[in-house]
């Protein structure tokens, strides 16, 4: 057998399958013509079509903010802030930025 290879358990497959068999059996042939035209539907839409464009190279600080800001909301505790966090806490909220957090210091 190949190194890369991955055998296959057709047994643990055939449950699946039938299981899905036994399924689309039960339903009525209207259900099952509404499930097709869901599924045609679901997998013809291009999710990622009208994302915005974001350019890699730029840095979006109000985004940066909030991810920090969730990890402090989260109980992340102020001690584990890199510096470069710190730095756009103290521009968002002052030097005193763990206060709003109800911490007395950034220290442990």
């Amino acid at each position: 057998m190949e190194k890369n290879k991955i055998p296959q358990n057709s047994q643990g497959n055939d449950i699946f399958e039938n299981l899905r068999k036994k399924y689309i059996d039960s339903l009525s042939p209207d259900d099952v013509e509404a499930y097709k035209k869901f599924g045609e539907k679901f997998y013809s839409c291009d999710f990622t079509q009208n994302l915005p464009k974001q350019d890699d190279k730029n840095i979006n600080l109000e985004e940066a903010l909030a991810n920090i800001c969730r990890g402090l909301d989260a109980g992340l505790h102020p001690s584990y802030i890199e510096k470069g966090e710190e730095n756009l806490l103290k521009a968002a909220y002052g030097e005193k930025w763990f206060e709003k957090w109800g911490y007395q210091s950034k220290l442990l």
